[in-house]
């Protein structure tokens, strides 16, 4: 399929777009009661089958519709992605729908401190919140996160949640001493024991000491006993070590020689699948911190996951940008190119050094946007993962779904996906160019569609639009930022607007590689007028907390 716009004299697209689809992929019946199984198939296969065919349509959906939401899709066959993949791609017909990109509205979530009862609030998400904050405050407040020693605990107020957990602001005091420490706990909504949140702290561990990531608190400032092992789960559609280093170890310069290569699945003994299968559905493996043999056990029943992060009394991005906007103000070109420095530092902490490059990993946020971009400091990796090469294609449509609205990046919605072979255990999706084909490039877009919300104050379009991009007289790319050159945004520096729109390339491999993180020595603006902005329209503008009425009435914003 393609995608079809209007273009403007200036070269610069001005409308969406409109699928045409073919009767055969309406059959008028959702996923999961669609067309029988054909008989033989495994449960995994048929997992499979199932998460391709739902993933096609949402992304079709996702490309092609106004709105925030994914609605039923059909079912085109019981062998076959949606739309089948034996169908050739179709052009779009070109319509005259703009795209629809919503303002950005600050965080709404502080509500719940507000809440006196469940039953005022609607969603099961947000009773289940709700519910869970008034155990934290339990927990935390009776000293269970310190046990044996004489800190106390005060609970401050709800910093945010959503579909990995929830965050809230604690005080941490030493009995007769005035003295605290401010820290973030994230607890996950559907209980205390939560695998999610354990390899969320590996991957911190990982980054840690990095600038411009979010850190978790030292356990021995605020008391709290350092753990030994974090117990991990095998994943079904990835049957390789998982988090075979806690990441604390040291790296050699240059690759170990006589590495063992890995043998191919076709020439493995039947023992050897055997015994995976066993590690699966086993009891969990835990990594020791202190580099000692892996251990097996059972995970204690009164254990509690929970993560201690750095407080940033400053908030997030979203909320900084809702600001500005309430106020009629814009950022200036020194602030942009700031923020856009220091989102470009984050993507380095994934990065190891030249010489080191023999080891680098694919870790990938998955979850880049304004919401998780404290200034200016990447938080939330609890959907961050280091995407593995030559994998199976089970593999890489489980990481199709992870993202928020808005934020999917081309290599999760990109129609490719539509004509690949629904075969689980399958070699296909490592040869596409950008159908599973995660990495360093989808961070890079993730920093992009950041900072287009920050010159625009606007989320990003959705659908995507893409247009062409002029990189010199033969030279031409597909890219989803050319409303930065509508006229609106002509105030910011033009090499500022087409760097963020070529990190915004559907092609991975059509990524800006060179001067990302330049800022040019004379943006045009004095220090003055930047610390007048600062004072002005920003610290000086009114709080954006909501003004809450019937709290029943309380809707969260996209999360």
């Amino acid at each position: 399929m393609w995608v079809g716009v209007f273009v403007n004299d200036a070269g610069f697209i001005v409308a969406g777009s409109k699928t045409v689809m073919s009767k055969k992929q309406y059959a008028g019946v959702p996923f999961l009661s669609g067309p029988p199984m054909p008989p033989g198939l495994g449960p995994h296969f048929r997992m499979h089958l199932a998460n391709m065919q739902k993933s096609n349509w949402e992304m079709q959906q996702y490309r092609t519709h106004n709105g925030g939401t994914f609605g039923p899709g059909p079912s085109s066959g019981p062998c076959s992605p949606c739309p089948g993949a034996t169908a050739s791609p179709q052009r779009r017909a070109r319509s005259s729908r703009m795209g629809m990109f919503g303002l950005i509205h600050p965080s709404q979530s502080p509500i719940l401190d507000q809440i006196v009862h469940k039953s005022q609030l609607r969603s099961e998400q947000d009773r289940r919140a709700w519910r869970r904050l008034q155990e934290s405050k339990v927990f935390f407040g009776t000293g269970g996160a310190t046990p044996g020693t004489r800190k106390t605990w005060h609970y401050r107020r709800v910093l945010g949640f959503g579909g990995n957990g929830l965050a809230a602001h604690w005080r941490v005091h030493e009995d007769a001493d005035r003295a605290h420490h401010d820290v973030a706990v994230k607890i996950q909504l559907r209980g205390w024991r939560s695998l999610d949140l354990k390899k969320e702290k590996m991957v911190m561990r990982k980054l840690s000491h990095a600038a411009h990531i979010v850190q978790e608190v030292p356990p021995e400032p605020i008391g709290k006993p350092a753990r030994k092992n974090i117990p991990l789960e095998w994943r079904e559609d990835d049957s390789s070590d998982e988090y075979d280093s806690s990441g604390d170890e040291d790296t050699p310069e240059y690759r170990p020689a006589n590495r063992r290569r890995r043998k191919a699945r076709r020439d493995f003994t039947p023992q050897k699948p055997a015994a995976k299968v066993r590690r699966w559905f086993g009891p969990p493996p835990t990594v020791n911190n202190d580099n000692g043999p892996p251990a097996v056990g059972e995970v204690s029943g009164d254990e509690k996951d929970f993560i201690m992060l750095e407080y940033l009394e400053n908030g997030d991005l979203r909320n900084l940008i809702a600001k500005v906007r309430n106020v009629g103000a814009e950022f200036p070109n020194r602030v942009l190119w700031s923020f856009w420095l220091c989102l470009t530092k984050h993507l380095d902490e994934f990065i190891p050094p030249a010489e080191q490059k023999w080891r680098r990993k694919r870790m990938v946020h998955f979850d880049y946007d304004p919401c998780n971009i404290p200034k200016l400091k990447l938080a939330d990796f609890g959907l961050a993962d280091e995407v593995k090469e030559q994998k199976r294609d089970c593999y890489y449509v489980t990481r199709r779904q992870y993202n928020k609205f808005y934020y999917y990046a081309p290599e999760q919605f990109t129609d490719e996906w539509d004509f690949i072979p629904t075969e689980r255990n399958g070699a296909n999706i490592i040869e596409e160019p950008v159908a599973g084909n995660y990495g360093i490039h989808t961070n890079i877009r993730g920093a992009a569609l950041s900072m287009w919300s920050l010159i625009t104050l606007h989320y990003p379009p959705q659908p995507p639009l893409a247009g062409w991009l002029d990189l010199d007289a033969d030279t031409s790319i597909v890219t989803y930022g050319n409303l930065l050159f509508n006229g609106q945004y002509d105030h910011v520096d033009r090499e500022l607007r087409l760097m963020v729109n070529r990190c915004m390339a559907h092609s991975p491999l059509e990524h800006a590689e060179e001067n990302c993180a330049r800022v040019p020595a004379a943006p045009g603006e004095d220090d003055a007028r930047v610390h007048h902005w600062l004072q002005n329209q920003v610290l000086s503008a009114q709080s954006l907390r909501q003004e809450v009425g019937d709290p029943a009435r309380f809707l969260r914003s996209v999360t």
